[in-house]
């Protein structure tokens, strides 16, 4: 067969190393093969204290009986005489609890002291009671632990019998009260929740136990047929139902946490309506420019201010540029005229003959004009030379002239220029700084639209939030994957489990026909009992459930099923149901039709085909007994009266 991890692996498709992880912290437990038997024996019961009965004055008793294997019989007369509280008195040392003892009867009680053995290996429980219990365990004559109040005498008895019964606790899910099935929690059902098993009371109820709550009966039924797998069934049952209950859980906490955001949301999207209503009014009258277009606005005026400036500058040099090439082409253009005025003018002057100076109209002498012909000026006297014109500097002044002219017309062209890119410039500042200024006037409209789109941008986040927090809502992971292993692994047990349990019930069914049919069910034909501790029979060809039995028929139906159980474990190894049996009252009124008789001494031949089996019957009806427990084996008090 496939090993089990590597089947949930599989089935899960996850990692095997994560599918033992989330088993293991589920604490499911690996449980492959069949227990071995382990069988209990009462050996003794020892009670001893004050009895006070009403009008009676108090009495001191001692109820001290050995017993062994096979049949036992607690008989009296009359009710109320005792026969009930040697059977509670029982569970009680070896559970904790007093179960159905009643509470007048503890009080007459002062100490108990019960022995037995489990597999030949003995036990003593010996305590004092004052209302809490006092006492030891012993084991094998080794001292086993002490205990001091019921809590503690509860642990003590279920930590031992658990561990040298080999009956591992069984978890099992506890429904709540108005809760659906993964509203619970995980319950242990111990020793203490076993031992209702092997105390049979007559009148309805279960097949097997007390309880009905979290499917117990049918965790009775699994532990005492020792299935393999089945305490695998059960922890990965229960594992999965506690993450289901947090799943359902944060899924709930998901849910509500949903509504509340839905109901917080829907505020913000009317508040989200109302400002991008109330946006688009006032860009549709033209409103006031955004933020971005401020800055815009302002980043346009800053240049064009930065670049008029800028040309301003160029116009300011061109203009200084254009006058220094004006005053250079003046300069050059009279520099020109000169040189030509004086080559003209020379000669002219040389045959101008002045009787007086044409400065201060002195009259000339003439001696002057003697000194001109000696080669001195008669204007100035100076000496005078060869004049001849100079060709290379009147050429050079034109050129100078020309090249003053044409930086002239450079600078012109520049300025004007300039001048155009001035212009231009100008009206782009003026525009800019218009629209600057209008922010101004907006001012009141740009504040408005900036907070409108404030809380639109408040609202959207909040809004989108939301959404991502509903995305993740129902996500899960871990929790929904652990689910799905565990329910997996639930499933691969439970037909493990079926499987090896196919022929245990096909055997069971068969013994509880043939013990039925010996029990005064003549017609019973067949038995089909299930995991879950319900049963279908066949009884004269018809078809009935253990529920719809009479409560006689129940009472035969159930002890069957229990010799049925000790008879497999013996037979195969198996199984876990100890051979101690506990019968109360199988011949009470509302069990008339049951012949009593007939089934005591079924459980005789049994018990002597069992040798492990014990078998402690009370009753109130002697008569019906005969001589099936003679001797000792009859527990009775004195004439059948009280029995301590």
């Amino acid at each position: 067969m496939t090993d089990f991890l590597d089947a949930v692996t599989a089935a899960a498709e996850s990692d095997r190393a994560a599918v033992a992880a989330v088993l293991d912290e589920a604490g499911v437990v690996l449980a492959p093969t069949a227990p071995t038997p382990h069988i209990l024996e009462i050996s003794r019961v020892c009670f001893s204290g004050t009895k006070h009965l009403e009008g009676h004055e108090p009495e001191d008793f001692v109820y001290d009986r050995s017993m062994g294997p096979g049949l036992w019989v607690v008989a009296s007369n009359h009710n109320l005489a005792g026969k009930s509280t040697i059977l509670n008195v029982i569970r009680w040392a070896l559970t904790g609890r007093t179960g159905r003892l009643r509470d007048d009867v503890r009080s007459w009680i002062a100490a108990v002291t019960v022995e037995g053995s489990i597999d030949d290996q003995t036990f003593v429980i010996d305590f004092t009671d004052d209302g809490a219990p006092r006492g030891t365990l012993t084991d094998h004559g080794q001292p086993a632990g002490t205990f001091s109040g019921d809590d503690e005498f509860e642990a003590l008895t279920g930590a031992f019998f658990s561990d040298r019964l080999g009956l591992d606790p069984t978890p099992f899910w506890q429904r709540r009260e108005g809760g659906d099935e993964s509203e619970g929690d995980a319950r242990r059902l111990g020793w203490q929740g076993y031992f209702p098993a092997l105390h049979v009371r007559s009148g309805s109820g279960p097949l097997l136990g007390e309880q009905v709550q979290g499917g117990q009966a049918g965790t009775l039924m699994q532990v005492f047929l020792g299935l393999p797998w089945a305490l695998t069934a059960a922890t990965a049952r229960v594992g999965r139902r506690v993450v289901q209950r947090d799943l359902n859980a944060m899924r709930r906490r998901a849910r509500d946490d949903r509504q509340a955001r839905e109901a917080a949301r829907e505020p913000l999207r009317n508040q989200l309506d109302t400002a991008r209503a109330r946006l688009a009014a006032l860009e549709a009258q033209g409103a006031a420019p955004t933020p971005a277009e401020i800055d815009q606005r302002m980043s346009r005026y800053n240049t064009a201010a930065t670049a008029l400036s800028a040309v301003q500058d160029e116009v300011r040099a061109a203009r200084a540029t254009l006058s220094l090439t004006t005053d250079a082409v003046d300069a050059a253009t009279r520099r020109h005229l000169a040189l030509k005025e004086t080559a003209v003018i020379r000669p002219l002057l040389g045959r101008i003959a002045p009787t007086e100076c044409p400065r201060c109209t002195h009259h000339l002498e003439d001696v002057k004009e003697h000194r001109e012909a000696e080669d001195h000026c008669f204007v100035c006297d100076a000496p005078l030379q060869d004049v001849v014109e100079d060709e290379a500097e009147v050429a050079e002044a034109e050129q100078e002239l020309a090249d003053a002219q044409a930086a002239h017309a450079i600078a012109t062209a520049e300025l004007d220029a300039a001048a155009a890119r001035e212009a231009e410039l100008q009206i782009e500042h003026d525009t800019a700084r218009a629209a600057v200024a209008q922010i101004d006037t907006q001012a009141p409209a740009i504040a408005e639209r900036a907070e409108v789109v404030q809380q639109i941008a408040v609202a959207e986040a909040l809004l989108e939030q939301g959404t991502q927090l509903d995305a993740t809502d129902d996500a899960h992971d871990d929790l929904a994957l652990r689910e799905k292993i565990l329910g997996v692994a639930q499933g691969e047990a439970e037909n493990r489990r079926a499987e090896a349990a196919r022929d245990f019930l096909q055997r069971l069914g068969s013994e509880v026909v043939d013990l039925g049919k010996r029990f005064g069910m003549p017609n019973l034909e067949a038995a089909d009992p299930k995991l879950g501790a319900t049963m279908k029979l066949t009884i004269g060809g018809a078809e009935s459930n253990f529920g719809s039995l009479t409560p006689g028929e129940q009472l035969r139906v159930r002890i069957a099923t229990l010799i049925g159980l000790l008879r497999i474990g013996v037979d195969l190894g198996i199984g876990r149901f100890p051979g101690l049996l506990l019968i109360d009252s199988p011949g009470s009124e509302e069990m008339v039709e049951v012949d009593a008789a007939e089934i005591l001494a079924e459980i005789t031949a049994i018990a002597a085909e069992q040798d492990h089996l014990q078998v402690i019957v009370a009753t109130a009806r002697p008569e019906l007994i005969g001589d099936l427990a003679g001797g000792d084996r009859f527990i009775g008090g004195a004439d059948l009266g009280m029995v301590f």
